[in-house]
């Protein structure tokens, strides 16, 4: 698929790039798909494929699609090389649900520390504890809209190039504790490299983040932790596991709103920039300058971006009108 027949469809941002894999589109349901997907040997990655670079590209610029190459130099941040990134990860919060759920061994008859592919496995092995299964999916969490979600391109972004690792181990891939990281310059640049408290919030706004940061520009908590844990435990101390459920249904109904928003958001700046790449420009000039008062500078959302680009960036009436009607529909939309 084309950028061209990428914004032909009706709805852009709720495209899921796992479908651009042949076996994987043939899957059924949406977790099933999400499943195969993490636990095939890797020759497909959503978020580093042709058209996803190519979306980066015309909306952060960077280098030629044809060199191969998957990390690149961002000038806006003094040549850094940046890479494509899935922000919010399902892995480790489905692992850590099923791990200890009521009915893991239920749902995962194998033995041991929970990982994907005995998730997989026991998916595979369904019409064994079919009801257990059928619950899960159909009157459980939304972890189906997850799947889904986490291969829009709401869910794509650009992290310096030792970032994307890095963030496995020390925030266990979650999206708010790594932004938390990039706040405090715990990056693991290169060498003497240092991530300063201007370069976050330029990162924020480049990149379409507001919805993910409070009035003074720190992230958002996106699951209710304790201490140093990076994820909620399951139950509490009296084993009881509607504990679980609430933290991570608030979880996933929050991310799940987040990716579809900023996938709107994205898909419209998305067709500005291929279809009037000079208005565009006047909108990555205006969120990249070191003087951008939205993060960091008071309330910050999708809305109140677009409030500040019709102000504030030098814009067609016709490319405001797509900011007024773009506005409209996330209205309809609200941040959960």
């Amino acid at each position: 698929m084309n950028i061209k027949d990428f914004l032909k469809l009706e709805h852009p941002e709720s495209f899921d790039f796992k479908d651009l894999e042949r076996d994987l589109k043939s899957k059924g349901c949406d977790f099933e798909k999400w499943l195969t997907y993490k636990t095939s040997p890797k020759s497909f990655d959503c978020d580093c494929c042709t058209l996803a670079l190519t979306i980066y590209r015309f909306l952060w610029g960077g280098g030629n699609i044809a060199d191969g190459n998957r990390f690149w130099q961002l000038d806006i941040f003094e040549n850094r090389e940046f890479g494509g990134d899935t922000m919010n990860s399902m892995a480790a919060t489905l692992i850590t649900y099923i791990g200890q759920h009521e009915k893991r061994n239920a749902l995962v008859p194998q033995k041991g520390r929970m990982s994907l592919t005995k998730i997989h496995d026991g998916f595979q092995r369904r019409e064994e504890n079919p009801n257990v299964w059928k619950d899960f999916l159909e009157n459980g969490l939304p972890w189906g809209d997850f799947a889904r979600n986490v291969g829009c391109i709401g869910n794509f972004v650009l992290t310096p190039r030792t970032f994307n690792m890095y963030r496995n181990r020390a925030a266990r891939d979650c999206w708010d504790l790594s932004l938390e990281l990039l706040r405090k310059g715990d990056t693991c640049l290169y060498g003497d490299d240092i991530w300063r408290k201007k370069d976050y919030e330029k990162y924020i706004n480049f990149f379409f983040l507001w919805d993910y940061v409070d009035d003074t520009g720190e992230p958002i908590a996106l699951f209710e932790r304790e201490g140093e844990k990076k994820l909620p435990q399951v139950k509490d101390e009296n084993n009881d596991f509607r504990f679980m459920d609430n933290a991570f249904q608030v979880f996933l109904e929050g991310v799940n709103c987040r990716i579809e928003r900023r996938g709107i958001f994205m898909a419209a700046m998305l067709d500005i920039a291929v279809n009037d790449p000079n208005e565009y420009g006047h909108i990555r000039d205006c969120l990249s300058s070191d003087g951008c008062e939205l993060a960091g500078h008071g309330k910050c959302s999708l809305e109140t971006a677009l409030e500040y680009l019709r102000n504030k960036a030098r814009l067609s009436k016709d490319t405001q009108d797509k900011l007024n009607t773009l506005k409209e529909i996330l209205k309809e939309k609200p941040l959960q």
